[in-house]
Formats: structure tokens, C-alpha cells, sequence
């Protein structure tokens, strides 16, 4: 079977691939030291923990812009010049060479699944699953590092098991894996996993939380600077991934575009005044959509005053299972259950005599009808997992990433969604010990740190591999 990081040129010892489920292993964790590296197309992140449980601490933390043109869709274009900078980054952070967890991403290169087939047992998966991905992919499957997980295993022999079974792949183009892990080298680094980033927001944000997450459904949107992934996780497990491309970068084009200025100015003006005026937004409130359903009620239907009235999606029919959008095909992206139409500006407002607040009123126009954008694609992938499973409500959103710092954006998503939201900090659910980085720089900073936690808490929380 092919893996991650297997085939890897130049490199002293391939990694191994990192399992595809977040299912607990019963193995002990070792206590040892491990780096955790997020490669963004916008930041660097890397982050070193020691122990386990209780005792986890973070011993090394930084973070620094990604050098110009060292990733371009996706891809590594300079190993070694990029691996430099990453070395500095960890001299200045306190992070020593060590073992690293990693993780690779990029819509181009890298697809990660859940996918539906029959029942079977492990031999039979092993040999049934190339068939799967292959249709799957986008790219060959010969020129591809891939791993995969059944997610339960139904018991073959009980006439009452399911029928099917649900299984977790993920495959990466593998030039990209080989341009990451020469990166690393180049780092002084030393590879021993490669994982992919649904399953690390998972370990940070649900596995080390302290609030009993990983009992309850919980969607994570980690917005990022091209990509954002939508992550459906279900009594602790990842049920449903999903990227879409509106991300931080996207609402700096749209001040770049409304202003006329260029894309670094944007950015500028981005970090400054950017933030979603919750008081420009009307419409009075209705019950939670999982509350109602939950409460036995009607499928909800919004009449906004014409000929449209939209009705709640239905649930997948059998053969639908395997689209993402199976059920938001038939489905109003005006499908609101909180106020106006996404995308639209109900209220007018009186601007008060502020210059600030009138600029941070220019740059919410102009970001208006991309949040709606937004809002609309996290709401089709809970509307997906809600048809996968009726009964199941949908308790908690969760955002990290570096772009969910925009003012206000876990309100507008409650808003929009009727799901209770907030931004998430990863590092609260552990003992912060180095001393690299300002207070307040940390806290500025923590969402964006959501991936690298999890790929170096890996050991603490599932043990070490074989």
C-alpha cells in the first residue's frame, strides 16, 4: 500500500503515514518531546510540546510570514529556501530539531474523504479501497502517497449490521510530499509523520479540550489564507471534510477591489478595520434549527414576503450519500433562518460622526457579500451532515485559523447559522511554558496555532506509532 512520505527522494528515512482516523489507539504516549509545523501560503507555524495528559506543555512557540513566492498553489517552489527560513524561525522560537509531525494541504494536491462502501472486513478493504479513491481523485492514482481508515467496521455476520461502512482516505500528489519533506530536511528537521490537517484541529480543538467536545457534534472551520476547511466531527470523529476556497485572501481582495487599493494595502486595512457591524444586520431571532427539530417540529420554512418560500432540505435519499451538496442541490442559498438573505445589508444604519467607524462601515460593505458567500458554504456542509444523520443535532462551531481573527466573524456565523459559535484558542487547553512570545502576541496569535497543536500533540494523545 502506498503512504505518505513513503517515496520521498533524498530523504535519510521515509515517514511513516499517519493513520486516517481519530479513533483513540490504546498506546501509552511516550512523554518525549515532538515539533508540530503548520506550512501556510501565508504563515509559518511550528510549535514544540513535552509530556503527556495533564503534564502537556509547550516548551517552543512561533510564528512568521511565509517568504514571497515560496508557495505557489499549493506547491513548494524552493526546498531549501524555505527550509532556511524555517530553521531561523525555530532559533528565534526555541524550538529544537527534533521529531516532526507535519501536514500538507492544497486543493490542487491533496483530497481528503469520507466515503461510503459496502460492509466488508480489513483484507477486503485493503484490497477494494485503490478502486475507490481512484474515482475519487482528481490525479493518477500511481502518482499519488495515500492512507486510509475504516471509521467502524460493521460486524458481517449480524443480520442486523448496516449494510455499509464509512471509510477515511487521504491521498496527496507526490511531488508535493517530496518538496515538503526535502523542506523539512533543509529545516534540520527530522520527519516522522505526515499527516493532513482535518485530523490535527480535531486533536487541538476536541481531544485536548476540557468542555467534553469529544462527545458532542462539532463543526470546525479553519480559515485559513486561500483555503478554509469545513470539518464535521461527530462524538469526537471526523465524519465530514470539506474545502472551499473563500478565505482570509478573499476578503482582502474585496477591500482591494471596493477601495481601489493594492492587495498589501488591503491587508493593512484588512487587520486594522475589518470586522462584521452585528448592528447592521437585522432580523429578529428564531430557535435554533436543532432545537425545533429535536422538539419534534416541522421543517422550517421561511416566506420572505414574495413567491419564494424555501423550505428546509430533505433528507439524502439512498445514492445521494457520496455528494456533498446531495442536500443543498434543491436548496436556497436564501434559506435563512436568522434575519435577511446572506449577503445583504437589511437595516440601514445611521453612521455615526466617527472617521474610524465610517471606514470600518465601508470596508463591512465591501466584505458584505462575501461572508454571505461564506456563510453559505459552511451552512451547506451542516446541512450535508444533518441529511447524513437526522437525528443527530449539531451542538457547537468552532473557527481557528489565521483569517478567523476578522472582528466578529463567529457572530455573524451564529447568526446566519443558528448554531452557537465561537473563536476558538487552542492553546488555553494546555500548559503554555515558553517564554518566546509576548502575552498578547500569543493571544493574538492562538487561533492560527490550531494545526501546528495538533500535529505535536499526536504522540501525547494517541501514543507512539509502530
Amino acid at each position: 500500500m502506498a503512504r505518505l512520505g513513503q517515496t520521498a527522494e533524498k530523504t535519510a528515512k521515509a515517514p511513516k503515514a499517519a493513520p486516517a482516523t481519530r479513533t483513540p489507539i490504546k498506546r501509552k504516549p511516550t512523554g518525549r518531546t515532538f515539533v508540530g509545523i503548520d506550512i501556510g501560503t501565508q504563515q509559518i507555524k511550528v510549535l514544540e510540546v513535552r509530556g503527556a495528559g495533564p503534564a502537556l506543555q509547550v516548551t517552543g512557540i512561533g510564528i512568521m510570514n511565509t517568504p514571497p513566492g515560496a508557495i505557489i498553489n499549493g506547491l513548494i517552489t524552493d526546498p531549501k529556501a524555505l527550509g532556511t527560513a524555517i530553521k531561523q524561525l525555530m532559533q528565534k522560537s526555541g524550538v529544537r530539531p527534533g521529531k516532526t509531525v507535519s501536514s500538507i494541504a492544497g486543493a490542487d494536491g491533496v483530497v481528503v474523504r469520507v466515503i461510503e462502501m459496502p460492509a466488508m472486513t480489513p483484507a477486503e478493504l485493503k484490497e477494494a479501497i485503490k478502486w475507490e479513491v481512484e474515482r475519487s481523485i482528481p490525479f493518477p492514482i500511481n502518482d499519488v502517497e495515500m492512507d486510509y481508515q475504516a471509521l467502524e467496521y460493521p460486524t458481517i455476520t449480524d443480520p442486523a449490521a448496516p449494510p455499509n461502512m464509512e471509510v477515511l482516505f487521504a491521498a496527496a500528489r507526490r511531488d508535493m510530499v517530496t518538496l515538503h519533506l526535502q523542506t523539512l530536511e533543509a529545516a534540520g528537521l527530522k520527519p516522522s509523520i505526515v499527516d493532513i490537517e482535518p485530523l490535527a484541529v480535531g486533536r487541538a480543538l476536541i481531544d485536548l479540550s476540557k468542555r467534553g467536545l469529544a462527545t458532542k457534534n462539532v463543526v470546525v472551520v479553519n480559515v485559513g489564507a486561500s483555503l478554509t476547511e469545513v470539518c464535521v466531527y461527530k462524538g469526537g470523529i471526523l465524519r465530514f471534510p470539506r474545502t472551499i476556497p473563500i478565505a482570509g485572501d478573499s476578503f482582502t481582495r474585496a477591500i482591494s477591489d471596493q477601495l481601489g487599493i493594492p492587495m498589501d494595502a488591503a491587508e493593512d486595512e484588512k487587520r486594522q478595520n475589518a470586522m462584521v457591524l452585528m448592528e447592521l444586520l437585522g432580523g429578529g431571532s428564531t430557535p435554533f434549527p436543532d432545537t425545533a427539530a429535536a422538539a419534534g417540529g416541522a421543517p422550517f420554512n421561511y416566506d420572505f414576503g414574495d413567491e419564494t418560500t424555501v423550505t428546509q432540505p430533505p433528507v439524502a435519499q439512498p445514492g445521494e450519500e457520496e455528494n456533498p451538496f446531495a442536500a443543498a442541490a434543491s436548496f436556497s442559498p436564501f434559506d435563512h433562518p436568522a434575519g435577511p438573505p446572506p449577503g445583504s445589508a437589511a437595516i440601514p444604519a445611521p453612521v455615526p460622526d466617527d472617521p474610524r467607524y465610517r471606514r470600518r462601515r465601508e470596508i463591512f460593505d465591501a466584505l458584505l457579500p462575501i461572508l454571505g458567500e461564506f456563510a453559505m458554504e459552511v451552512r451547506r456542509s451542516v446541512d450535508y451532515f444533518r441529511s447524513r444523520y437526522p437525528n443527530d443535532t449539531v451542538d457547537h462551531v468552532l473557527l481557528c485559523g489565521g483569517s478567523a481573527r476578522l472582528g466578529n466573524l463567529d457572530k455573524y456565523l451564529e447568526y446566519e447559522l443558528g448554531i452557537p459559535s465561537e473563536v476558538s484558542d487552542p492553546l488555553a487547553n494546555v500548559n503554555v511554558t515558553a517564554k518566546q512570545m509576548s502575552l498578547d502576541k500569543r493571544n493574538e496569535s492562538a487561533p492560527a496555532f490550531a494545526v501546528a497543536l495538533g500535529l505535536a500533540a499526536r504522540d501525547a494523545i494517541m501514543g507512539p506509532d509502530k
